[in-house]
């Protein structure tokens, strides 16, 4: 059949065609998007202590939401990212990560340099500080979510760690549920439903929990959040339960990755965010205003309501999702953001953004010190410039001494750990979240992973 022998296909047909999501397996402006969430928590960091340091309670109130803005967009990057080798060999009928080597490397990849990073913190410019064995093993083992009154001890971020730690461990057995639970020779299509429908309970579960925790639970007591009790049932928001949701929208974004890698479709309006990628970040945007508008108190010692703080959690949920499709359907070279997010300069911010996200906050609390003895002034800009670049340097170290080593011994220690199908050696040059068996992982020097 030549040409001109093909059969006419309708307006509906062609439009159907044009939108559809452009299957890949790499991913690489992720690395560009997670430098963007660790600048934005370096920024909300550097401006709630000069509001707090300088009684300018108003100075850009809004920046008080880009801490909610890069933690959500972490959660869906590592549900998303670590999820998609789990999925991929479901719908491929093979065996997913190895468990011991997914749990080996991923303590490799956050603890080593986390503790660096506290031991210099604590014992070294002493900005913070360790006072008993208590707080000495609750605060170097990332327990502090679940000890009362320790959630937020020692670096000040620490409390997420402690969240993606607990992820770490629990994704595993919750792909493991999934599996077992799809009918034995399931059609991909029935396996996909199963995720679907798995994929929402854990959403709903988060939603009942926080609704439970804002409605139901009663106001701790000063005696309760003192006491370092474990597992205290107020904190509930800050345990990994209180944030399945967006773990939960990171991994439907995973599902639909691999569904489309098999021949799959999407449904069409994810196929036209592939396509149109400003309508999803327009979405972002949308959703990013309304809770500005939503819950932006007047001062940041003002408290939100209720309504306020569910609504936070839900609306930066959607934030992040939108905010990522693009770069998970779609053709990755097509859009000048995508482009951007893989320029070399934050491909390489994105590759050592988890020193950034670690020591950031270090060198704002030195800055503090610095504000009070004289050493410097009340200038926002010069704040920056001091974090910034501190963080940087010190995230650069950490990356090549500490986080580097530990990726490469991690695969020497489990080497062969990867998907049989992937048929790619995982790249040394991983982010935390970066999956152990990148179905076509990119090359070292790029840091993209998966």
């Amino acid at each position: 059949m030549t040409a001109t022998d093909q059969p006419a296909r309708s307006v509906a047909e062609t439009e159907l065609v044009a939108v559809a999501p452009v299957p890949h397996n790499r991913f690489p402006a992720i690395d560009g998007l997670r430098a963007i969430a660790a600048l934005a928590v370096v920024v909300y960091h550097v401006t709630t202590t000069y509001n707090l340091e300088t009684l300018h309670y108003d100075t850009w109130q809004w920046t008080q939401r880009l801490g909610n803005f890069g933690v959500s967009t972490f959660f869906l990057i590592s549900g998303f990212l670590l999820y998609r080798p789990y999925v991929a060999a479901l719908f491929e009928d093979r065996k997913g990560p190895a468990l011991i080597p997914f749990w080996g490397r991923r303590f490799l990849r956050i603890y080593p340099a986390y503790w660096v990073a506290v031991t210099v913190a604590a014992y070294g410019i002493a900005v913070i500080r360790i006072s008993n064995f208590q707080i000495f093993y609750t605060t170097y083992g990332l327990l502090q979510n679940y000890r009362a009154g320790l959630t937020l001890n020692g670096l000040g971020v620490e409390w997420t760690l402690v969240i993606e730690v607990s992820f770490y461990l629990a994704l595993p057995l919750i792909a493991y549920l999934f599996r077992v639970v799809t009918p034995a020779n399931a059609s991909r299509g029935v396996k996909l439903a199963v995720q679907l429908a798995g994929l929402a309970g854990l959403y709903l579960l988060a939603m009942v929990v926080r609704v439970w925790r804002l409605w139901g639970l009663k106001t701790a007591t000063l005696a309760d959040l003192r006491g370092g009790s474990w597992f205290p049932i107020h904190q509930v928001g800050q345990w990994l339960v209180g944030y399945l949701d967006w773990f939960a929208l990171g991994m439907l974004l995973a599902v639909g990755s691999a569904w489309v890698i098999g021949g799959g479709r999407i449904p069409m309006l994810g196929r036209a965010l592939a396509r149109y990628p400003a309508a999803s970040w327009l979405l972002s945007l949308a959703c990013f205003w309304v809770a500005l508008q939503l819950n932006t108190p007047e001062s940041i010692y003002a408290s939100v309501t209720r309504t306020q703080d569910f609504g936070i959690a839900f609306l930066y949920g959607l934030v992040a999702f939108f905010l990522i499709f693009p770069l998970v359907f779609g053709d990755q070279s097509v859009g000048r953001i995508r482009r951007f997010l893989q320029t070399p300069v934050m491909v390489y911010l994105g590759l050592i953004s988890y020193g950034i996200y670690l020591w950031h906050n270090i060198w704002v609390k030195q800055l503090k010190v610095w504000v009070h003895d004289g050493t410097i002034g009340a200038n926002i800009w010069i704040w920056f410039a001091i974090v910034l670049a501190f963080a940087l340097l010190s995230a650069t170290a950490s990356y090549y001494l500490v986080e580097r080593p530990a990726i490469r011994w991690s695969h020497r220690r489990w080497p062969g750990s990867s998907s049989p199908a992937a048929g790619a050696k995982p790249t040394d040059d991983a982010p935390p979240d970066a999956p152990d068996n990148p179905p076509d992982a990119a090359p070292a020097t790029t840091g993209a992973s998966a």
